[in-house]
């Protein structure tokens, strides 16, 4: 079995990553400081590239965690002991505060997949022992 989950986005997020290219870009580039303005754009490219895509996939018994080009994470689904809500704004591989917090042998990850429903159920179809409160 394999089944993928597009992380949620907030369009808070949206509107602040828009800003952040955006604005600062634009006021330098008007100066005519080419060299500032090329080094701003890096630097906010940046973030974007280490957030997307930010997806959740089921593989088999395994819950792989992608979140750009860096984080990945891989989590035994039988070693997962709980879900449930979060609003929690730690650092994490989820575009959204409409979180869900994924408890595994004493590590926890914080997750937004668009269709939470549909991932506690396919989760919990893997590892029945899941407790779930969402």
């Amino acid at each position: 079995m394999r089944k993928k989950f597009r992380s949620k986005i907030d369009l808070w997020l949206i509107v602040v990553f828009a800003a952040m290219l955006i604005l600062p870009f634009y006021d330098m580039a008007a100066d005519g400081d080419i060299l500032t303005s090329s080094v701003l754009l890096v630097a906010c490219v940046l973030p974007i590239v280490l957030l997307f895509p930010c997806y959740y996939l089921i593989e088999g018994d395994t819950l792989l965690v992608k979140s750009g080009i860096l984080v990945k994470g891989k989590i035994n689904i039988n070693s997962i002991t709980a879900v449930s809500k979060s609003r929690n704004w730690l650092s994490s591989p989820a575009l959204s505060i409409d979180r869900l917090k994924v408890e595994y042998k004493g590590d926890f990850v914080l997750i937004s997949p668009k269709d939470k429903a549909g991932f506690v159920a396919a989760l919990c179809e893997i590892n029945p022992e899941i407790k779930c409160s969402i």
